[in-house]
């Protein structure tokens, strides 16, 4: 028996729903692979805890100030490794840059100086 791969060039449809109030909505994306009872759970799930599921990077908890500068101590002595970065699919590279942008922008990463 063969096992079909699935299509992953095919696009997953979403649901937008409100998770947030009338006055002050804030919309979650939801796949459609559930029936729409399912979906009515999750909505009301993330409703019921949307404080816990930021839906912009902006409104990280514990991130962004909260956590300070992130440290990585070294070993004396220790050389940095330096590897040729990976090719990305080109359907994907603007994708990325946007994310790597919003990220930037909201202080999430930064730029860094390269090593020599």
């Amino acid at each position: 028996m063969q096992i079909e791969n699935p299509d992953i060039t095919v696009l997953l449809k979403m649901k937008q729903v409100n998770i947030g109030m009338e006055e002050e909505p804030k919309f979650a994306r939801i796949g459609e692979y559930w029936d729409d009872v399912m979906v009515d759970k999750v909505a009301k799930l993330l409703h019921e805890y949307q404080d816990l599921f930021p839906t912009k990077f902006t409104d990280l908890k514990g991130i962004i100030g909260d956590l300070d500068v992130m440290k990585i101590t070294l070993k004396p002595d220790t050389k940095v490794v330096k590897k040729i970065p990976y090719h990305r699919n080109p359907k994907y590279k603007q994708k990325v840059h946007l994310e790597l942008e919003k990220m930037l922008s909201a202080g999430i990463i930064e730029l860094v100086e390269e090593f020599d």
